[in-house]
């Protein structure tokens, strides 16, 4: 288990070539950070959002196994204007049409929808259906060598549905995203003994879960701090 602070493009190049059975992350919303360029989610532009993600997964490629998976999570936001952004759907179309050269090819192979059973009348419109949805986008390197799991019990279904956990209420270092989505990450597409990676791991929500399912991860995260609390959370200091 290692946890490794930096900016994930370059935290990514240290890693040795496939190296790494499953990438999962979950990335902070479009503008999350305001004001802090350097992270994903803070500059001012939908368009440089997705770009930085599609920038993400080409330097995640090359430590992903020929055999491995890549799995991000991401949900919809409205413009000021009412509008939704489209992120997800961009964000699909940019890897699978934008082929950085002959090395770098993901393929789409499947679209996992996680149905957010908490209240989210917040986020409801007078016109329109409430938004208690996200996408989990599984992309692989080779579509007749990746690595799944046939026999797991999550795979009768491409819809999942969890609340948000009450941790995100009532603990400032947890995120909340229900530990079943990382659980039917790992059964389906990590191995026995393999190793799942989260480039962007914020509270390490993802190596708690590789724990406690004897999967080994790397967790990466700019800040000190969090990488401090990480470490603590999964009893390495």
């Amino acid at each position: 288990m290692k946890v490794l602070q930096g900016s994930a493009f370059e935290v990514l190049k240290t890693l040795p070539e496939e190296s790494v059975d499953v990438v999962y992350t979950a990335p902070s919303p479009f503008a999350y950070y305001k004001d802090q360029p350097e992270k994903i989610g803070g500059k001012p532009r939908p368009v440089d959002y997705i770009n930085d993600l599609v920038n993400l997964c080409k330097e995640c490629y090359s430590v992903l196994k020929p055999s491995g998976s890549l799995f991000i999570q991401l949900g919809d936001q409205f413009t000021k204007h009412g509008d939704l952004m489209g992120i997800p759907c961009n964000f699909e179309n940019w890897m699978i049409t934008s082929h950085f050269d002959d090395s770098v090819y993901w393929k789409l192979n499947d679209r996992l929808i996680w149905h957010r059973k908490e209240n989210l009348s917040f986020k409801y419109k007078e016109r329109g259906f409430l938004k208690n949805y996200e996408f989990i986008f599984h992309f692989v390197k080779d579509l007749d060598k990746f690595y799944f799991n046939t026999n797991s019990k999550y795979i009768r279904s491409s819809v999942h549905s969890y609340a948000i956990e009450d941790s995100y209420f009532t603990n400032e270092f947890d995120s909340g995203l229900p530990e079943q989505l990382t659980q039917i990450i790992i059964d389906t597409s990590c191995p026995p003994k393999g190793t799942i990676l989260d480039p962007l791991a914020g509270t390490g929500k993802v190596g708690v879960v590789a724990k406690k399912m004897n999967r080994d991860a790397i967790l990466i995260d700019i800040d000190f701090e969090t990488c401090e609390r990480i470490k603590t959370r999964l009893g390495l200091q």
